[in-house]
């Protein structure tokens, strides 16, 4: 989840229709958008064959709203409720607190080394006889030690819980992710262009995952999806392919509406596709909805997923996540958190260390430079000393897309506004002589 400055919490993609004011001012939409869009590409383009693994090859997968509520999901099929503990590594958001909170169970956070790597000596004093759960996360697609931290686990008679929000691709040491875990989960929405959606696997409980019980949405919910995704497209520039789509699922949003206006007049009660037309589709926010415990991702974001070119995904990630590590990787007052980009490692985004963000940031703000932060608000029970690695995280690291349809002209106008941005910010606060 992408959170702006200030207390505004909310993605900042090209799909919202607004223009933010916060703190008094008015902020431009990003261009181009923080997260992939349709194209003909993502169908089309279906490259010289898949060199990554999905995590949907590790086992059977259960595609549900978003990947919180697969978290939740993983939990209860863990058996773990009320005085139970689950161990969360304290550079964190909060959707992967809420889920155990909601199973009621309490978060223990424990430290992260330098690289974002699990503190195994500080993991172990953490233990005590509740504990039941590790949660590891792969921050922005860049693997776990995953065969340790299972070693670790078995040892301790814990479950392991691979939290791949950030990797749906990839993985290390010829295990893909999520493939170590008792269960795991990813968010699809982050690399598909879909505005829901997350799944849990289980290569060790395939049966457990296949059981889920999750009822399917009705045609209204698919069909909002749909239109989402297409106005998001649209936005981005590709209204002559887009055009008949959008009226096309105007015309069905509307059918489907007075349908359910209908019923409710002949006080008949509504299906499950007129609520979940109604209701919209689950999006990422900052609280965590129970009913869409009940149900699965809509049939459009499960298709797209399906679909959608793995290949072009993967190598198009790459390519951009190198072009950004050569345009900002020597500049002064930033860094690249991970300055190389390992065989078999599939990004998220490209997260950038900036000494001066707190400078930085509004600059970046007014250039509509597309970016976000991660963990900048923890969870509120945690102790902000408990790991002093990602409390600097949280307030040094800002990330820029390299997802798919991002072009290299627009990874190079990311680059130079945020070398202006820099050196604007440098000039200002520099002491004059």
């Amino acid at each position: 989840m992408g959170f702006s400055r200030g207390k505004m919490m909310r993605s900042m993609t090209s799909a919202d229709s607004d223009r933010p004011v916060i703190d008094g001012r008015w902020i431009p939409r990003p261009r181009p958008p923080v997260g992939p869009t349709l194209s003909a590409a993502t169908f089309l383009d279906r490259g010289a064959g898949d060199r990554f693994a999905a995590i949907t090859d590790v086992g059977p997968a259960a595609f549900v709203p978003a990947g919180r509520y697969a978290i939740a999901h993983a939990l209860g099929l863990m058996g773990i409720g009320r005085d139970d503990e689950v161990l969360v590594p304290a550079f964190h958001c909060l959707s992967m607190v809420e889920p155990v909170l909601w199973v009621g169970a309490r978060p223990v956070f424990y430290r992260l080394r330098d690289d974002l790597s699990v503190d195994l000596d500080d993991l172990s004093g953490k233990l005590t006889p509740r504990s039941r759960v590790l949660m590891v996360t792969h921050y922005f697609g860049f693997p776990q030690d995953v065969g340790n931290l299972r070693a670790f686990s078995d040892r301790n008679r814990l479950s392991l819980l691979e939290d791949c929000a950030h990797g749906f691709f990839g993985g290390r040491d010829g295990m893909p992710l999520g493939g170590g875990g008792d269960f795991a989960i990813a968010s699809a929405m982050k690399f598909f262009p879909i505005p829901e959606g997350g799944c849990l696997v289980s290569a060790r409980h395939p049966e457990a995952v296949r059981a889920l019980a999750v009822r399917r949405q009705g045609l209204g919910a698919s069909l909002r999806a749909l239109l989402h995704a297409v106005e998001a497209a649209a936005d981005r520039g590709r209204p002559s392919v887009l055009r008949p789509l959008i009226v096309a699922a105007e015309g069905a949003k509307w059918a489907v509406k007075a349908v359910a206006g209908r019923r409710r007049a002949a006080n008949r009660p509504e299906s499950d596709a007129d609520a979940s037309a109604e209701s919209g589709v689950a999006v990422e926010s900052p609280s965590f909805g129970a009913r869409w415990m009940e149900v699965r991702a809509t049939g459009f974001s499960r298709a797209t997923a399906r679909f959608a070119s793995r290949s072009r995904i993967c190598r198009k990630r790459r390519e951009n996540y190198l072009r950004y590590l050569t345009g900002l990787g020597q500049i002064p007052g930033c860094r690249p958190l991970f300055d190389t980009l390992p065989e078999g490692v599939v990004p998220y985004m490209f997260p950038l260390w900036v000494d001066a963000l707190a400078d930085v940031f509004p600059v970046l703000e007014d250039r509509a430079v597309p970016m976000q932060r991660f963990g900048q608000f923890p969870w509120d029970g945690m102790d902000r000393a408990t790991c002093p690695v990602g409390a600097a995280c949280a307030r040094h690291l800002v990330q820029f897309p390299c997802h798919q349809e991002m072009t290299g002209r627009d990874i190079d106008q990311v680059i130079a506004r945020v070398r202006e941005s820099l050196e604007s910010t440098e000039a200002a606060v520099r002491p004059r002589p």
